[in-house]
């Protein structure tokens, strides 16, 4: 007989090919199977409403199922027991049913369970009736539990008796409305096939040989596995094999039979109706003498749990079991650490290896490492990544805040020297040294000291394009001032002699135009530098293992030293103009000054190079703000400090007649 694995489909089809007579008596027996399973009028007709909706589902008409139901209600109970075996001998001696082997099968099964009832019983009393003390008595009718391994589904529906199986895993009998006094000990065999599956799966085994029974669990088995993750091949002849491994569930299983018993007694009532033993068995919890506790769930089934164990077969004929042990032979490896495995030894010896800097494993056994990302770093016990922290110049540093500091306080120092040459504007000595020049020269000073404050802080990308313009721009500048005040010096002097054709290019004309010329040549190289190569905010991962390093990537370093290189010319003319005019015998002659300036000036950027290029991060950004603090604190000190010793404490030079 044609039959499905699931319960929503356990009934024959209408529309199959099976014989049209078959296809009729289903509803019938199907009814006939509710009726002797419900002695309750009330639940009858519930659970026969619900069969005749599951039958409507599988096709079969109104009619059959009314003509089922009608014969249901006819027949009382207790006579479903003798047309269930009058029904079976029609089915054997039929000539018209010769492919009913199935049904043959599941009728012998039936036809011998009133027989099976008593040899359970006889294993806990005598048969007959079962006497107990405080007058708890069951009869052969009555009987609180039965404890057998009949395979078959069909086998527990022949009367409300409440079976406890240790062996039977079809996953039909977990309907509770076909099958509402049926409990096991073991779970249903979709729990155990799908847990040989995720095994299968885990370890990724391709060659699996399959052992099953004969029989319908062992080809449900066979089926699910092989549509799941395999490709049949031919298989092996049958062969036959007694073994019974089933000792432990059916140690389970008299236990709780046994457990009943003693609950029961202990209640103190004398007689408990069958249906009524549901509600003790739904909620029976209890331990086993070797430490397991037995429960069920709503499916009347254990919890699903499996291990793989070794089942040792004594000569004594006892069986001992003994759970196989992990297959390592070094302990796990902690998390932080990933196995390496040691050559000539088994897949189960490895030794531990501490993951490297920047990897971690947060598991245990973990085959390698997992190396964390640029922007992170691995902690000392290598069990997670933690964020990296950055490295920049910051107004909060010591360093940063000491630039800053003393940044300010230059620029205060030349606002203040501006303020006494505007003050004392009309001395000789402020006239005598180009008053237009060297206010220049002063305010580019104080922006030169400013523009540090543009290196200092978290970069951006506005902060990066504009500091080393406005550097390049502006020290031009005033680089290009101390050239113009040098040639305005040699000029002077050489135009005072006889002939000389210098007298025409003396004045501020000739200093203002070599300062624009120069300063055009500056913008010029900036502006192919930002229309080529711009610079761009950086973050830096690689340099330094620990940190990330938020920096300006100038773009084009050939272009960056470029501008340095523009300046560092401005700055060697100016230092050769100097020194050749340093004996010209004028009192205001400042060209000795201008000298030591420009001595320093070229001093701090040829050690500017390599102490830039050897550095990086913030301390690459700090070299670059000496080098500018200190170049133009060169050029303040020395011109102007002078100049302001003779205005306050030396004021009578500072008069024509000196």
């Amino acid at each position: 007989m044609f039959r499905k694995e699931t319960v929503t489909n356990s009934t024959l089809h209408f529309s199959s090919h099976h014989i049209s007579n078959v296809k009729k008596a289903i509803p019938v027996g199907e009814l006939l199977r509710v009726r002797r399973n419900c002695s309750d009028d009330n639940i009858f007709k519930q659970r026969s409403r619900e069969m005749s909706d599951r039958l409507k589902k599988r096709g079969y008409s109104n009619k059959i199922i009314k003509k089922g139901r009608s014969r249901a209600f006819r027949t009382p109970g207790s006579d479903t027991l003798n047309s269930k075996r009058k029904a079976n001998q029609e089915i054997l001696t039929s000539r018209r049913a010769p492919n009913l082997r199935d049904m043959l099968v599941r009728s012998h099964f039936v036809k011998k369970k009133i027989k099976s009832i008593q040899s359970p019983i006889s294993s806990i009393a005598p048969a007959g009736a079962v006497c107990l003390t405080h007058n708890i008595g069951f009869h052969t009718k009555h009987v609180p539990g039965v404890s057998n391994a009949a395979a078959d589904a069909l086998s527990f529906t022949v009367a409300e008796i409440q079976r406890i199986s240790y062996s039977t895993t079809d996953p039909v009998l977990s309907d509770k409305i076909q099958f509402p006094s049926f409990y096991r000990t073991i779970p249903n065999e979709e729990a155990e096939i799908d847990g040989i599956v995720q095994i299968l799966k885990h370890f990724g085994w391709k060659w699996v040989g399959l052992i099953i029974s004969d029989d319908d669990t062992g080809y449900r088995a066979q089926e699910r596995i092989r549509d799941t993750v395999f490709c049949p091949l031919p298989a092996l002849s049958p062969a036959s094999l007694n073994m019974d491994f089933r000792i432990f569930a059916r140690y389970l299983a008299k236990s709780l039979i046994h457990y009943l018993l003693h609950l029961i007694h202990t209640d103190q009532v004398d007689m408990v109706p069958l249906m009524e033993l549901n509600k003790y068995i739904r909620n029976l919890t209890f331990t086993t003498s070797t430490g397991d506790t037995v429960f069920f769930n709503d499916n009347g089934e254990p919890p699903s749990a499996f291990d793989i164990v070794k089942w040792f077969f004594l000569l004594n004929g006892r069986v001992m079991r003994q759970k196989i042990p992990t297959s390592q032979c070094n302990k796990p490896c902690s998390p932080g650490y990933r196995k390496s495995k040691i050559e000539g030894k088994p897949s189960c010896c490895y030794d531990c290896i501490k993951c490297a800097d920047g990897e971690m494993s947060n598991t245990t056994d973990a085959a390698k490492c997992v190396r964390c990302s640029a922007y992170q770093k691995s902690n000392t016990e290598r069990t997670e990544c933690l964020l990296k922290p950055v490295n920049f110049l910051s107004y909060t540093d010591t360093m940063g805040g000491s630039f800053t500091s003393i940044a300010l306080i230059f620029f205060i120092t030349a606002c203040t020297v501006l303020g006494i040459f505007v003050k004392y504007w009309d001395t000789p000595i402020v006239k005598g040294n180009n008053q237009n020049l060297s206010c220049l020269l002063l305010i580019s000073l104080m922006l030169c000291f400013l523009c540090t404050l543009l290196f200092i802080g978290r970069p951006t990308q506005i902060c990066c394009l504009l500091r080393q313009v406005t550097f390049g721009i502006v020290f031009t500048i005033s680089v290009s001032s101390v050239l113009a005040k040098t040639l305005t010096v040699i000029i002077a002097f050489n135009a005072t002699k006889p002939g000389s054709k210098l007298k025409k290019y003396v004045g501020t004309q000739l200093s203002i135009v070599l300062v624009i010329i120069c300063t055009l040549g500056s913008i010029v190289i900036s502006a192919v530098w930002m229309a080529s190569h711009p610079p761009f905010f950086e973050a830096d991962t690689f340099s330094e293992t620990d940190t990330v390093i938020l920096m300006c990537n100038e773009g084009s370093v050939s272009l960056f030293f470029c501008v340095i290189g523009y300046i560092g010319t401005l700055a060697l003319l100016s230092f050769i103009a100097a020194f050749l005019a340093k004996d010209f015998p004028d009192r205001f002659n400042e060209a000795k000054n201008i000298t030591f300036s420009m001595l320093v000036f070229c001093s701090v950027w040829v050690t500017f190079v390599p102490a830039y290029l050897s550095s990086k991060g913030s301390r690459m950004v700090a070299v670059e703000i000496f080098g500018i603090l200190s170049s133009s604190a060169g050029l303040l000190g020395c011109i102007f400090v002078p100049k302001c010793y003779i205005i306050f404490f030396r004021s009578e030079l500072n008069t024509r007649t000196f």
